[in-house]
């Protein structure tokens, strides 16, 4: 009987789960980009029941391999190392001595025949940065930022310490792209005795810029550096704006930099690796290996500009304890694939309930104020406006509905003043907050403002009759319109005095007075432009050209209420994404309807009656006599009719492409020849650019080919949306291979508009994790551009295809052009 109840007193004790324990070494903790990836390991952590404990070696080699030996030998079940300083290899000579499984992150090692399970076995698997994607991306970025803006960058790199393997491969990233690009010249370089601190890229800066005051541009390893790049220009008291800048990592003060609206770029993502790291690990520790899947994987990068720094900003700043990490193991699937992006984060994992949290301070502030006054645009569509009922409409205005309903206070509008009577008001703090309106020096002196929640291009509209416009400096000595009081008034003044500037009263007045002739052309936002646009029926203006200036819609309140500005800015960040989604999809599909004055339809009915009463006798008479006529004619008209919509419809056939509906091979064929023959006559400029989808064979072989047809459909819309001048042909010339042909731009002028194809493409963000170029569908381009009097059909194919090879050996997802021979 005692051993019974022994027995049911051991079986009655609560059984505890023994977590897995996780040791993860880092060189320091005291940087923000290594804080970010403690931050986001721990929170993997916390969701996935591991105990992790991190070593901090404080930037110390030695140090870290007497932390790795202590670990061990105190017992832990997992360790997540990196090949610090290159000092992997004993790490692992440790780990596999106490046969502890371990995982590599962030460094790799150098030789690309050292790989996980061969000679240690106990090093199951490696996440690592795509490096050499990072200084090829980092490249490309900054070439686009400045595009309109420098003719020929004269280039500073500034490389991290070329002993670390990342930043030997984002230095080869950075010249696999520039050797492509002939307008890039390297001025100066950081030797490889330099480290990746603040102060010493403020000094190298310092050191280079006197011996070439031309740099113009800074590609730097990482943001510590280019953050010390932009010490030094402040030390120099040099123009912030006078250099563009880009690093990789992500740092907080980077963003707050792109936020300011500095000509900076920052490529990164890559703080995420540990907490991969960890799941793989998790993983593998209860039984669910990947080996069948891989050893190696590889974190993508993304870049931050001005246009999406607010959507990233808010996810680095956030705790992470929404995303659920247990739902990226395999325990939750064990027949899925691994997805180690960002995006797919966002898109799958991240919960998109947002809680408002609000301080006692500001809850107590809002019972105060719970009726705040809106400093509204009245004719601003599709961003703001009142309608016909008076009625405030526009997609500042459903921002602003959403706010008020979860802040639970009275927005009211301002609904029968004019744009400057309501600027006098705000200023005279009559009205408290300005639902969109971009930031500029004189507002910033009785103004707060939140972080962008919208942004759009200035465009360049025109008349049809007008040609491509290459550049804003193409409009010096033209009559421009633009909309006193906007901020792209203000931009062409300060920045563009050649410019002979029309001060418009409103963005109709702009656009009639374009269509009238009066003036050359209005610079605006596209959004406004093409609402107003559809909406009065201007079918012979036209966007003619790009410009280099984006308008980024904030929210503003009056500056001696901050407390106003912090709660304004948490309702935006907690609106979900769907939220924001439908509001956009909204208005940009918006069709205006104009009412109908029914009173005038009775008149014109009734004296339209009394007509058709006179008539209608004598009709019928006539009408008798030639019905039997006219039924003949009719029925014969019909069937010619008929085989005339046959014939087309066979002919239409023919030359398109049955899946995409672009021309097909075939066409292509017809076609080329002909414009050849028409740019020679004229000696015009006649561009062929070869496309190829990146790694499609990949995407057909994993994702399945039905899923690649839906994507080639897609592919083929963005080709159409960008290609929509009656001289623009696409085609499909078989499989994932596209052909562009096109007239009238030169050889930049093409270029530059063949990378706002590849662009539209990659914003797409189609999955596609099998790419060798990005976790993305991408294309890479081919392109020859000539105006030579003799060449033929074969010798343009040719020399596209080549520079297609060349592109898609240089790393994919690029433009690159050759000449004709």
């Amino acid at each position: 009987m005692k051993v019974r109840a022994i027995l049911l007193f051991f079986l009655l004790l609560p059984i505890q789960v023994m977590s897995a324990e996780i040791a993860l070494f880092v060189p320091r903790t005291e940087s923000a980009s290594w804080q970010s990836q403690i931050r986001f390991a721990q929170a993997a952590a916390n969701d996935l029941g591991v105990t992790l404990h991190v070593y901090d070696a404080e930037n110390q080699p030695e140090t870290m391999l007497k932390q790795v030996s202590q670990a061990c030998e105190k017992g832990v079940d997992g360790v997540l190392f990196m090949n610090y300083e290159q000092i992997g290899e004993k790490l692992l000579a440790i780990t596999e001595k106490c046969k502890i499984p371990s995982i590599l992150f962030n460094t790799g090692f150098n030789s690309r025949e050292f790989l996980p399970r061969t000679k240690y076995r106990y090093w199951i698997g490696e996440i690592t940065p795509n490096d050499i994607k990072a200084g090829s991306v980092l490249a490309e970025q900054l070439l686009l930022k400045a595009n309109g803006q420098i003719n020929k960058v004269k280039m500073l790199v500034l490389n991290g310490n070329l002993k670390e393997l990342s930043a030997i491969e984002r230095n080869q990233g950075l010249y696999q792209f520039i050797r492509h690009n002939p307008s890039v010249t390297v001025v100066a370089e950081s030797d490889s005795n330099m480290s990746w601190g603040r102060e010493e890229a403020k000094r190298q800066f310092k050191h280079f810029y006197q011996r070439h005051p031309e740099i113009n541009m800074v590609w730097a390893a990482s943001d510590t550096i280019a953050l010390g790049a932009r010490d030094a220009m402040l030390e120099l008291e040099l123009p912030l704006n006078s250099i563009y800048i880009g690093g990789v990592d992500w740092l907080p003060e980077a963003l707050r930099v792109i936020e300011g609206g500095a000509p900076y770029i920052s490529v990164g993502g890559h703080f995420t690796e540990a907490a991969w790291s960890m799941i793989l690990l998790n993983d593998y520790l209860d039984g669910h290996d990947f080996i069948a899947e891989s050893t190696q994987f590889r974190s993508p990068f993304y870049s931050i500009n001005h246009t999406n720094v607010a959507m990233f900003q808010s996810f680095i700043d956030d705790n992470w304890q929404r995303i659920d990490f247990q739902a990226l193991s395999k325990q939750h699937e064990s027949d899925k694939l691994y997805n180690f992006s960002i995006k797919f984060l966002l898109d799958g994992y991240y919960q998109n309930t947002k809680a408002l949290k609000l301080t006692d301070e500001e809850v107590e502030w809002l019972r105060e104020h719970n009726e705040l006054r809106l400093a509204i645009d009245i004719d601003w569509p599709p961003f703001e406006y009142v309608d016909g009922s008076g009625e405030y409409q526009g997609i500042a205005a459903d921002y602003i509905k959403l706010i008020a309903q979860r802040l639970g206070i009275e927005l009211v509008p301002s609904t029968n003043m004019s744009w400057s009577e309501v600027v006098e008001a705000s200023k005279q703090r009559t009205l408290d907050i300005y639902p969109a309106l971009p930031v500029t020096q004189d507002r910033e002196q009785y103004l707060d403002f939140t972080r962008p929640y919208l942004s759009f291009p200035l465009m360049i509209i025109t008349n049809q009759d007008i040609p491509y416009v290459r550049d804003i400096e193409a409009l010096n000595g033209m009559q421009v319109a633009a909309v006193e009081g906007y901020s792209s008034y203000e931009l062409l003044r300060d920045n563009h005095p050649q410019i002979k500037l029309y001060a418009a009263e409103n963005v109709s007045d702009a656009l009639q007075s374009v269509a009238s002739g009066k003036v050359d052309a209005y610079v605006g936002n596209i959004a406004t432009a093409n609402y107003v646009m559809t909406r009065e029926g201007y079918s012979n203006l036209k966007v003619s050209g790009l410009t280099p200036y984006r308008i980024d819609l904030r929210m503003a309140v009056r500056s001696d209420w901050p407390i106003l500005n912090s709660i304004l800015q948490k309702s935006l960040d907690a609106l979900s994404e769907e939220e924001k989604q439908t509001i956009y999809s909204r208005w940009v599909t918006v069709r205006y309807e104009h009412g109908v004055d029914y009173s005038l339809v009775w008149k014109i009915a009734l004296v339209s009656l009394s007509v058709l009463i006179l008539l209608s006798y004598w009709t019928s008479k006539l009408s008798k006599l030639n019905d039997k006529l006219n039924s003949e004619i009719t029925e014969r008209k019909q069937i010619e009719q008929q085989l005339l919509h046959e014939k087309n419809k066979i002919e239409q056939l023919s030359i398109t492409d049955p899946l995409t509906g672009l021309f097909n091979r075939r066409y292509y064929n017809k076609k080329l020849p002909t414009e050849i023959l028409r740019a020679q006559s004229t000696q015009d400029w006649l561009s062929f650019v070869i496309i190829d989808v990146d790694d499609f064979k990949q995407y057909n072989d994993h994702y399945g080919h039905l899923n690649g047809d839906k994507q080639l459909v897609e592919f083929a819309n963005a080709l159409k949306k960008q290609c929509h001048q009656s001289s623009d042909y696409c085609f499909r010339l078989g499989g994932e291979e596209f052909g562009v042909l096109f007239t009238g731009r030169s050889p930049e002028e093409a270029i530059s508009f063949v990378n706002l194809i590849r662009l539209e493409i990659e914003s797409l963000q189609l999955e596609h994790q099998f790419s060798r170029a990005s976790d993305v569908i991408t294309a890479s381009f081919g392109i020859v551009t000539t105006n030579k009097p003799k060449y033929t059909m074969e010798q343009l194919y040719e020399t596209a295809d080549a520079a297609l090879y060349d592109a898609k050996e240089s790393g994919r997802n690029k433009v690159v052009a050759k000449e004709l021979k």
